[in-house]
């Protein structure tokens, strides 16, 4: 059985983008697009800056066609 992680779970969201929007003057430092955050996000359940290998008893898996979704609502 697949363990269910963070990065899986719809409250997840790694986009560089919406982290730059988040967190004021993220860009500053250089950008959320960069290698040292790797593949960490927010929980927008907990309000959490967390890496997506991580696991919770809040996990609601994420639908399949969620990037596409956002990309439409952009």
């Amino acid at each position: 059985m697949k363990k269910k992680t963070c990065s899986q779970c719809c409250f997840f969201n790694n986009d560089s983008q919406f982290l730059e929007d988040s967190y004021a003057g993220l860009n500053a430092l250089s950008s959320a697009w960069g290698c040292v955050r790797g593949d960490a996000g927010i929980c927008s359940l907990h309000d959490v800056y967390l890496f997506p290998r991580g696991t919770c008893e809040s996990f609601q898996k994420r639908p399949a066609d969620h990037r596409l979704k956002s990309r439409q609502a952009a």
